[in-house]
């Protein structure tokens, strides 16, 4: 299968899915110059910054699913198409299709859960061990990445399935 991006994508959805990779390098960005921080008054003998691993922990969640849907637009997951290399186009393309339309339904469903269980965090009142940071937020921040990696998976699907249909 190839790992093509979509090239029929609604102009919101590219949009959003940018939008959301900006949030997520910008929170990467975060997160990378508060470990410098920390590391660096640790260095220089200093107390480092309470609970920074708790934050790392949190935040990269967050910016990991934060970037998928980019990723997925732009056909940046990994393929294996070892056993479809020599099959015929249009049967690739089916083959895109069938996987992206797999890929929606997990990361709908992955984020469905993850959604269920901020909320099931945030009624039991869980929170890290050293800041009493909510856990839920985390699972919250995680959400809209993953549920919009699911559409454009969704979008990914349609795309394959018509292009498919257009070289038979």
């Amino acid at each position: 299968m190839s790992a093509a991006p979509a090239t029929h994508v609604p102009r919101l959805i590219e949009r959003m899915a940018a939008l959301s990779a900006l949030t997520g390098a910008t929170l990467l960005t975060a997160i990378m110059l508060m470990s410098v921080v920390s590391i660096a008054l640790r260095a220089l003998g200093f107390d480092p910054i309470q609970g920074d691993f708790e934050l790392v922990q949190v935040g990269l969640a967050a910016c990991i699913a934060l970037l998928l849907p980019w990723c997925q637009l732009q056909g940046g997951n990994i393929v294996a198409d070892f056993f479809t290399a020599s099959l015929h186009a249009g049967i690739r393309r089916r083959l895109d299709a069938l996987g992206a339309a797999l890929f929606a339904l997990v990361m709908a469903l992955v984020a469905w859960r993850t959604g269920v269980g901020a909320a099931v965090m945030k009624t039991n009142g869980e929170i890290t061990m050293l800041l009493g940071f909510p856990i839920w937020i985390g699972y919250a921040l995680m959400t809209p990445g993953l549920a919009l990696t699911a559409v454009v998976a969704a979008v990914n699907a349609v795309t394959a399935w018509r292009a498919a249909g257009q070289h038979d």
